[in-house]
């Protein structure tokens, strides 16, 4: 995690990735709609329908969400999680955790995550969070028996790894690299992960969420993170959140939210 002050601030989510085979409908649409459908969206102020302005609502977000308009939903809002309220501090150990999360709306247009009811909150869903640990991993094996969801600490700096232990992604080993080591986003940073890393040898597939940051600007770094690219690594700028889904067929993916120096989000990418 490590976040700075720029990485600290709600943002809002770009999608730009396909769900084909995700069940996101049972995981946040909850029970009663409003029923409607959208046609055009205001940038920050929600949704049009015939021209006229909808105020954002948790009930035009899961209607979105229900008929599989992804790409809307997480556009129009911004979806985001308190995540000093689910991490684990001042132990060595740190192991993740299954839990109950409840969705409520703050305007103008946000989505939060909490993990207690409210009113409009709907029924709760539960997902497996993997907290952060400074400068260690933290790792769980998610399959068949886990719960549909998962989500892990905001990155700065942190690397995501996905190690598939099946081509079908049915059982994936996945950890939190810590990112508060020395070399940061740097090159002398990848290192340190790499060092920092389970290695998993029985891994069919294995792919990584690691941050771009000071490497993009020396040659050297770009070099690096080009090489990485082809084994499997996907970048984002500085900070990014990361959440999974196993899908209706029962392989699991993970997306991560991109966002920059900026607090901007500038990409919405998945593992596959």
């Amino acid at each position: 995690m490590h976040v700075p002050p720029a990485c600290t601030v709600s943002t809002n989510v770009a999608l730009r990735v396909s769900f084909r085979a995700v069940n996101f409908d049972a995981g946040l649409a909850g029970n009663s709609i409003v029923g409607y459908r959208a046609t055009r969206r205001s940038r920050s102020d929600g949704l049009m329908k015939e021209g006229t302005r909808i105020m954002p609502s948790l009930e035009e977000f899961r209607q979105l969400v229900h008929e599989g308009k992804l790409s809307e939903a997480f556009t129009a809002y911004e979806l985001d999680f308190n995540s000093e309220a689910f991490d684990i501090f001042g132990k060595q150990d740190v192991q993740g955790y299954e839990t109950d999360i409840y969705w409520s709306f703050e305007g103008p247009n946000k989505i939060k995550m909490n993990k207690s009811a409210s009113s409009d909150g709907g029924t709760g869903k539960k997902i497996y969070y993997l907290p952060w640990n400074t400068k260690k991993v933290t790792s769980v094996q998610l399959d068949g028996t886990s719960p549909g969801y998962f989500v892990t600490s905001h990155f700065s700096n942190c690397r995501f790894t996905m190690n598939y232990l099946d081509a079908e992604g049915k059982s994936v080993f996945v950890q939190h690299v810590a990112g508060d080591t020395g070399g940061g986003s740097m090159a002398k940073g990848t290192q340190e992960r790499d060092d920092l890393e389970i290695k998993v040898p029985q891994a069919v597939r294995t792919r990584r969420f690691s941050v771009s940051g000071h490497k993009a600007f020396a040659k050297s770094g770009r070099e690096l993170m080009k090489e990485r690219a082809k084994q499997g690594t996907t970048y984002y700028d500085s900070c990014a959140r990361v959440f999974g889904v196993r899908s209706t067929s029962g392989g699991w993916v993970f997306y991560m939210q991109d966002i920059d120096h900026k607090e901007k989000v500038i990409g919405f990418k998945d593992s596959k």
